[in-house]
């Protein structure tokens, strides 16, 4: 049995097949809008800002805290969890009231690893913070989401070396840590 004509016909059909395009990633550099005295602006979308983020995540050395309403990028959950294997110690703060529903904290971190705690003392637990290091601050409009760099007219601030307000927002951070559930 001559196999040349079926595999030249399998060879040409695999050519016509369409390949599923892969996930759009957010980690290409853009530079920020404008960077003045250790403070950088990013505007979405397609500003840069989910990459911006996602590079002070992957080089972490000691502390990622994040407070949210919700985080619904993988990409974002993806360097959280690899900050957390590598040694980086991630708390998470998300609204109480927001867990549950395909696009949620629950569907987005459920089997992560991560410890996430849940602030529902408030109507909306809608902070947007992420705090790296004892040193980079992180926040503005910005939602955790691929809609927000894709979609959406947000801002983003990334304020380094400004230890006052670091510490304004550390404090602000372990406040609706006390008062929110704990992982589990």
């Amino acid at each position: 049995m001559n196999r040349f004509p079926a595999i030249l016909l399998l060879t040409l059909l695999g050519g016509c097949v369409p390949a599923i395009p892969p996930a759009k990633s957010h980690r290409t550099f853009k530079p920020p809008a404008v960077t003045h005295d250790d403070i950088s602006v990013y505007f979405s979308p397609d500003g840069g800002a989910l990459a911006a983020i996602l590079f002070e995540i992957d080089h972490a050395r000691a502390s990622v805290d994040l407070q949210a309403y919700l985080i619904t990028s993988m990409e974002l959950v993806d360097s959280l969890k690899s900050a957390h294997a590598r040694g980086v110690r991630v708390r998470i703060i998300l609204d109480k009231h927001n867990i549950g529903g395909i696009y949620s904290a629950h569907a987005y971190l459920a089997d992560s690893g991560l410890a996430v705690w849940r602030d529902g003392r408030h109507k909306d637990a809608h902070d947007k913070i992420i705090l790296v290091d004892g040193q980079t601050l992180i926040t503005g409009s910005f939602n955790f989401t691929d809609q927000s760099e894709d979609q959406n007219a947000e801002n983003l601030l990334i304020i380094r070396n400004k230890p006052e307000l670091y510490a304004a927002y550390l404090r602000n951070f372990e406040t609706h840590l006390r008062h929110s559930d704990p992982p589990g």
